[in-house]
């Protein structure tokens, strides 16, 4: 990943971290993820730091595919050619095994449908 960064990044629950504030400017887009309450909260935060036409902030609640197939469409249908890094630390912890698996089921088909060269990057160890 060294020698080709990314070109789009999607966080699934982004919680108040700055790294897509950081990164972003690098980057074509990165998305960052998180439930509905967090995110009006980390956009008005966001709005009032720093105008920044590559972050974006939406709600995502990664159990229902319906929802990352929106969060697909609208980011990264037109840009199949483009790597996508999907990022995310410690949401797994949050779920039980069943939702674990439907959490893994729904990144491995956005992966498969939007990103033909991907990546998937976790902190998660209960995987």
């Amino acid at each position: 990943m060294k020698k080709e960064k990314p070109i789009q990044v999607l966080e699934l629950s982004t919680g108040f971290s700055v790294r897509g504030l950081i990164l972003s400017s690098k980057l074509d887009i990165y998305l960052e993820t998180d439930l509905p309450n967090v995110v009006k909260i980390k956009r008005e935060i966001i709005r009032k730091i720093v105008a920044n036409k590559h972050l974006f902030i939406s709600a995502l609640n990664p159990l229902d595919y319906d929802e990352l197939k929106s969060i697909g469409d609208r980011f990264f249908k037109k840009s199949k050619d483009k790597r996508v890094v999907i990022v995310q630390e410690d949401l797994i912890t949050y779920f039980s095994s069943d939702e674990q698996e439907q959490v893994r089921r729904n990144i491995s088909r956005f992966l498969q449908e939007y990103c033909p060269r991907w990546g998937w990057i976790t902190t998660d160890f209960s995987y």
